[in-house]
């Protein structure tokens, strides 16, 4: 019984520190968050760094601009659950260029 929880907490353990590497490699750098993103290039993790663009819109517009990128930020509001509030909010963080 004593090997089993030894072994238990062996395994616990290594594995928090492989999720917290890993959560913090998809976290945005304070410098990406004040950058322009180039909406066209950005991957999804720098999508992010954009106020109100969680993983899941970032993955949106990655797949919509596979399609066809975008040819101005006006563009972004083709993007499922990208209004005109979010767009005005991130602007002038973003390009197309």
């Amino acid at each position: 019984m004593k090997f089993l929880v030894a072994l238990i907490f062996t395994v616990t353990l290594s594995l928090g520190g492989s999720f917290a590497a890993l959560a913090q490699n998809e976290t945005p750098s304070a410098e990406a968050q004040n950058a322009i993103i180039n909406i066209n290039t950005a991957t999804a993790v720098e999508l992010q760094a954009l106020t109100g663009i969680g993983s899941v819109k970032a993955r949106s517009i990655v797949a919509h601009r596979e399609k066809e990128p975008f040819s101005s930020v006006d563009d972004l509001t083709r993007v499922e659950g990208i209004g005109s509030a979010t767009l005005e909010r991130i602007r002038s963080k973003i390009t197309v260029n």
